[in-house]
């Protein structure tokens, strides 16, 4: 299965399943590292979630083209608000990642100057 493929496939759920599958596909606790050494660990998840982050963003992309190409061929109301709430759903679904990535990304830092005030101590 191709990419476009996927994300014909994805953007057929109805908005239900399409949130439910991107809440057990992508919704997570993230971990709490009491160490750099245990965020280091973790590192992986920043590239990880950056990526899901854009192709979240992706889907959002095509999800709002098919908005549109619903209102143009005049397709029911039922189907052009399914289309709104999926490219909504999508969008919600992207700011969730990109804060998860903030906030990950800000606890690495504030450990980071934790331990090197640490260190400045000794």
């Amino acid at each position: 299965m191709t990419r476009t493929q996927t994300a014909e496939k994805i953007l057929a759920m109805s908005p239900q399943e399409l949130t439910d599958w991107l809440t057990e596909s992508y919704v997570r606790d993230l971990p709490l590292p009491q160490s750099s050494a245990e965020f280091q660990k973790h590192n992986h998840l920043l590239g990880e979630l950056a990526n899901i982050y854009s192709f979240l963003m992706a889907l959002y992309a095509s999800a709002s083209v098919k908005v549109r190409e619903a209102k143009r061929k005049k397709k029911s109301k039922d189907e052009i608000d399914d289309c709104i709430a999926r490219r909504d759903i999508l969008e919600t679904f992207a700011d969730l990642i990109k804060m998860q990535y903030s906030a990950f990304s800000r606890m690495i830092t504030v450990q980071k100057q934790a331990d090197d005030e640490m260190r400045m101590q000794q």
